[in-house]
Protein backbone atom coordinates (compact mmCIF):
# COMPACT_ATOMS: atom_id res chain seq x y z
CA UNK A 1 0.00 0.00 0.00
CA UNK A 2 1.99 3.38 -0.94
CA UNK A 3 0.49 6.26 0.74
CA UNK A 4 2.11 8.91 -1.81
CA UNK A 5 4.17 8.76 -5.43
CA UNK A 6 6.55 5.87 -4.04
CA UNK A 7 7.98 3.30 -6.80
CA UNK A 8 10.01 0.65 -4.57
CA UNK A 9 8.74 -1.50 -1.65
CA UNK A 10 9.74 -0.17 1.58
CA UNK A 11 10.46 3.65 2.14
CA UNK A 12 11.81 5.66 -0.44
CA UNK A 13 14.18 7.97 0.67
CA UNK A 14 14.24 10.16 -2.35
CA UNK A 15 13.25 13.48 -2.70
CA UNK A 16 9.46 13.78 -2.88
CA UNK A 17 8.58 10.23 -1.91
CA UNK A 18 6.64 9.45 0.40
CA UNK A 19 5.85 6.23 3.00
CA UNK A 20 5.25 3.11 1.07
CA UNK A 21 4.31 0.06 2.95
CA UNK A 22 5.16 -3.78 2.58
CA UNK A 23 2.64 -6.62 2.55
CA UNK A 24 3.76 -9.31 5.14
CA UNK A 25 6.00 -7.01 6.77
CA UNK A 26 5.50 -5.99 10.73
CA UNK A 27 6.41 -2.73 11.69
CA UNK A 28 5.60 -0.85 15.19
CA UNK A 29 6.23 2.79 16.42
CA UNK A 30 6.35 3.99 19.57
CA UNK A 31 5.73 6.71 21.44
CA UNK A 32 2.96 7.75 19.05
CA UNK A 33 -0.02 9.75 20.63
CA UNK A 34 -3.38 10.57 18.95
CA UNK A 35 -3.55 14.01 18.24
CA UNK A 36 -6.76 15.87 16.31
CA UNK A 37 -5.52 17.67 13.43
CA UNK A 38 -5.82 21.22 15.19
CA UNK A 39 -3.57 19.98 17.25
CA UNK A 40 -1.00 18.91 14.86
CA UNK A 41 -1.30 22.40 13.00
CA UNK A 42 -0.70 24.55 16.73
CA UNK A 43 2.19 22.16 17.35
CA UNK A 44 3.50 23.09 13.43
CA UNK A 45 3.09 26.61 13.72
CA UNK A 46 -0.04 26.28 11.22
CA UNK A 47 -3.16 28.59 11.83
CA UNK A 48 -5.80 26.93 12.88
CA UNK A 49 -7.78 29.16 11.35
CA UNK A 50 -8.33 31.63 8.75
CA UNK A 51 -9.25 35.21 8.65
CA UNK A 52 -10.44 36.91 5.73
CA UNK A 53 -9.35 40.70 5.19
CA UNK A 54 -12.11 42.60 3.32
CA UNK A 55 -11.39 46.39 2.38
CA UNK A 56 -14.32 48.96 1.78
CA UNK A 57 -13.82 50.38 -1.25
CA UNK A 58 -12.56 53.97 -1.65
CA UNK A 59 -14.71 56.91 -2.68
CA UNK A 60 -14.62 58.40 -5.95
CA UNK A 61 -13.18 61.37 -4.71
CA UNK A 62 -10.83 59.01 -2.97
CA UNK A 63 -10.20 57.09 -6.48
CA UNK A 64 -8.94 60.74 -8.39
CA UNK A 65 -6.96 61.59 -5.74
CA UNK A 66 -4.89 58.81 -6.06
CA UNK A 67 -4.95 59.20 -10.14
CA UNK A 68 -4.11 62.77 -9.94
CA UNK A 69 -2.12 62.57 -6.29
CA UNK A 70 -4.13 65.44 -4.49
CA UNK A 71 -5.82 64.79 -1.08
CA UNK A 72 -9.85 64.43 -1.64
Amino acid sequence: MNLYEGEAAGVDHGAGSGLTFESGRKSTVGGVTTYRISQLAERSGVPTALQLEVRAPKSAAGMLADLFGATP
